[in-house]
């Protein structure tokens, strides 16, 4: 089989390996049919992994494939059922898994770190870290954990008021998945997405929500959800939020970025900062919303490339000279 990597910063590797085994017995073995590109692949490719500077790094984590091996103990699927992976394999018994931070298991198996990655040929998970599709194509059922991350993000919320104005940061892939996510959560919501691209306006106002240049917002917000990963932008928002408002980080700033607080400010308004890291063990969830129609996606994919064009796609999201939701297809 053909094994992808970032060897280093700028370098891809790949190279002709083994074929995995299902050596677990509760080991799964899938043959990958689509793989998103996602930004932190594009993090990695650039010389910051989201664990760091850690190299090799097995990219590729959106991942829908076909099962073609299973241990002797799996029953939940079969060779030939159509499958989407959670990227963390955890381990199910520490303290963080009991109290259901899944997400900050303690134990957590990246694949990552462990490879090998989505853009691979094949990839080796366990059974928990599947779940079965059967609908929609390889490509759509590739945004199943990016849309499990903002589910995730979205539960952080569910306190609050999710009638109250929101903002959304960002109209990438990310920032109109939480549109589409909250619009299905709270029909008739409406939603603020501010984005200085504005060629980018079509697919918010497309999925409902008022497209806004950042710098013409006026308005305050209950809920502020970052999605661009800019610290301006986050700084920004700090002054923007309504009493009691909260700030979501969900976009990946630089892992050395500050931001400058006014603890008063924060105090006087009470003020709430979030972070949503990761999925939380809830794969199937989303897997079930897109498989089902209930959130369509086919719309956020700029294109679907072959594996030969990763590299060239990789360095033109790195550049800006491309935008938006790529997909490699490997089969089918």
């Amino acid at each position: 089989m053909k094994q992808v990597y970032v060897q280093e910063p700028l370098k891809i590797a790949i190279f002709d390996a083994p074929q995995p085994e299902a050596h677990d017995s509760n080991g799964i073995v899938i043959k990958v049919m689509a793989t998103g590109i996602c930004a932190t692949d594009v993090h990695t490719f650039l010389g910051e992994t989201i664990h760091g500077k850690h190299y090799p790094f097995h990219i590729g984590h959106e991942i829908a494939g076909k099962v073609v091996a299973v241990g002797s103990e799996v029953s939940c699927v079969v060779v030939g059922d159509s499958v989407v992976v959670n990227p963390l394999i955890y381990c199910g018994t520490c303290g963080e898994c009991a109290s259901g931070h899944w997400n900050y298991c303690k134990n957590v198996k990246a694949l990552g770190l462990t490879g090998p990655g989505g853009f691979s040929d094949y990839v080796y998970t366990i059974e928990q870290n599947i779940s079965k599709f059967s609908r929609k194509s390889p490509q759509e059922m590739s945004f199943a954990e990016p849309l499990a991350t903002v589910l995730h993000a979205t539960d952080l919320l569910d306190e609050l008021n999710l009638s109250s104005s929101i903002l959304i940061q960002g109209a990438g892939t990310l920032g109109l998945l939480f549109l589409k996510a909250l619009s299905w959560k709270v029909p008739g919501i409406s939603i603020c997405v501010s984005d200085p691209d504005v060629r980018r306006h079509v697919l918010i106002h497309q999925n409902h929500g008022k497209a806004v240049v950042p710098e013409h917002i006026t308005d305050h917000f209950s809920i502020i959800i970052d999605c661009s990963g800019n610290v301006k932008a986050v700084q920004a928002a700090t002054t923007m939020l309504k009493d009691h408002g909260t700030l979501l980080l969900f976009g990946v700033c630089p892992q050395d970025s500050k931001l400058e607080i006014d603890p008063f400010y924060v105090y006087r308004h009470e003020l709430t900062i979030k972070g949503a890291y990761a999925l939380n063990n809830n794969i199937d969830k989303a897997a079930k919303l897109i498989d089902e129609g209930h959130i369509e996606v086919q719309d956020l994919i700029s294109a679907v490339i072959p594996r030969e064009a990763l590299l060239e796609t990789l360095q033109g999201l790195a550049n800006r000279n491309l935008s938006g939701k790529y997909v490699v297809q490997l089969e089918g």
